[in-house]
């Protein structure tokens, strides 16, 4: 190898050594990272115990996104685009360095979906009105407040004698309730155990007590990443709003949540194993299911 050694190691003969005292910092930041799950939170925590780079500078966001990605730090080596194994020792050995490459690409997955952003938008892509129009994120401004909605695209595209019986609502409102009543099933082990019977008895004790621990927990691990995971549609009607959720996603899921994997990727098209949440306009505390 030429050039600089990264941090945590040091060239001599052109070959990676631990330096002993640097490692520790690349242990912390892989570790610090699983915990807190953001590299903004982890510049922080990194600040506030004055761990520096080499240069005696505190950590930039883009120098920790490459560690955290860093092949070397595992132990290998990339050349065209091909991974080996090196000579050098592992810093961090391979099954954290995983779980590091998994966290991140969830992380990405979530900013992808704008569910980090400012104005997020939980239900694109996923809110019809009931004649089947979708309903796009949209906002106004007034009196320097942003106030977002979604309005069916019969109204935007000027067929407004198209448009399904509720054109228009506001998203934090639709929003709340939609998360809400996924939470509720979620989290009513009656519900879970008729979807989980087919495991045998220790998955089903595991699954369920993994649920118990996302309920004290859900805003830190996935909360609206979790809830696109799972949600196949959500379609106005004046009377009612129906939530439809993919059996097969939501078993993917819970599986992901019981042995903190990744989530599985959402979908696109209208799944023939759905089950249906109709919840009325008014909100009241009637739910009815459909298999």
């Amino acid at each position: 190898m030429s050039g600089k050694a990264p941090i945590g190691y040091q060239l001599k003969d052109k070959k990676l050594i631990i330096d002993a005292i640097h490692s520790k910092t690349v242990k912390i930041i892989f570790e610090k990272y699983l915990e807190l799950k953001s590299v903004p939170d982890l510049i922080s925590y990194l600040k506030e115990n004055n761990i520096k780079t080499k240069n005696n500078i505190f950590f930039l966001k883009g120098a920790l996104y490459h560690i955290l990605q860093n092949k070397i730090y595992a132990g290998l080596i990339t050349h065209k685009d091909k991974v080996y194994d090196g000579e050098h020792q592992a810093i961090i050995d391979n099954e954290v360095f995983e779980k590091v490459q998994k966290l991140m690409k969830e992380n990405r997955i979530s900013k992808k979906l704008f569910l980090d952003s400012k104005n997020p938008s939980l239900l694109a892509g996923k809110i019809f009105d009931n004649n089947g129009n979708y309903m796009s994120p949209s906002h106004s401004n007034t009196r320097n407040r942003k106030y977002r909605y979604y309005v069916s695209q019969a109204i935007i595209q000027c067929r407004r004698h198209e448009a399904g019986s509720i054109s228009k609502i506001p998203a934090g409102e639709i929003e709340k309730v939609v998360t809400e009543e996924i939470k509720t099933f979620l989290f009513n082990t009656k519900n879970i155990q008729q979807y989980i019977e087919q495991y045998n008895v220790h998955k089903q004790k595991e699954i369920l007590l993994s649920i118990k621990s996302l309920q004290k927990d859900i805003k830190s691990r996935f909360d609206s990443a979790l809830i696109r995971t799972i949600l196949n549609k959500v379609v106005l009607h004046k009377e009612k709003i129906e939530i439809t959720i993919c059996k097969q996603q939501l078993l993917k899921t819970l599986n992901a949540v019981t042995y903190n994997t990744m989530l599985p990727e959402e979908i696109k098209k209208d799944t023939l194993i759905q089950f249906l949440l109709q919840k009325p306009y008014g909100y009241h505390n009637l739910l009815k299911m459909v298999v």
